[in-house]
C-alpha cells in the first residue's frame, strides 16, 4: 500500500541491516565472478539491476540503498559470498566477537 511505505530521508536514518539479512537477500545476486566485485559502483549497479527481486525489494523498503551496498561490499571484500561456507565461517566468527564484547 502506497501510504504505508516509509519515506526515503527516513530510511536513510535508519539502523543499518543486520549482515546476515543482506547476505540472505543478496546471494543469488554475487555468484561466481560477480562475487569477486570490490567497487562501490559495480556493487550498486548490481543490486539494482535486481532490485525488484522479493528479498532485495524488502531490504530496501526498510533501509537506505547506501547502507545495503556499504554491507555487501564489506562481505565481498571478506569473501563471504564465495561459498556458503564462507559466510558460516564468517558468521560464526562474528557471533563470537559479539559474545566476548558482552
Amino acid at each position: 500500500m502506497p501510504g504505508n511505505e516509509i519515506p526515503k530521508d527516513t530510511k536513510a536514518s535508519l539502523n543499518k541491516p543486520d549482515e546476515r539479512l543482506v547476505y540472505l537477500a543478496l546471494r543469488g545476486v554475487f555468484l561466481g565472478p560477480d562475487a569477486h566485485l570490490r567497487h562501490q559502483k559495480k556493487v550498486r549497479d548490481r543490486i539494482q539491476r535486481y532490485k525488484d527481486n522479493a528479498e532485495i525489494k524488502t531490504l530496501l523498503q526498510h533501509h537506505s540503498e547506501d547502507s545495503i551496498c556499504s554491507i555487501a561490499k564489506l562481505l565481498l571484500e571478506r569473501q563471504v559470498f564465495e561459498s556458503s561456507l564462507s559466510f558460516w565461517r564468517y558468521d560464526q566468527a562474528t557471533q563470537s566477537a559479539k559474545v566476548k564484547r558482552m
